[in-house]
């Protein structure tokens, strides 16, 4: 399977609170993916680490975009 966008085990931290905790997931071209939560639940931080925004202190795991990380 030729993968679009592969996440793997993300964490992020403002600080000392979490924003995402392993947060891992496989997108392949032609698939759709919805990012539903509650409030607060890390969905901007997690898009913005899609981007290469996040602005948080602590981060780990990786994320790839066509296999380039």
């Amino acid at each position: 399977m030729t993968r679009l966008l592969d996440v793997h085990g993300l964490t992020l931290s403002w600080g000392r609170d979490p924003a995402l905790s392993d947060v891992s997931f496989t997108l392949a071209p032609g698939e759709a993916l919805a990012i539903v939560g509650a409030n607060g639940a890390g969905k901007s931080s997690l898009l913005g680490a899609l981007a290469g925004l996040s602005g948080a202190r602590q981060g780990t795991g990786s994320i790839a975009f066509r296999g380039e990380r």
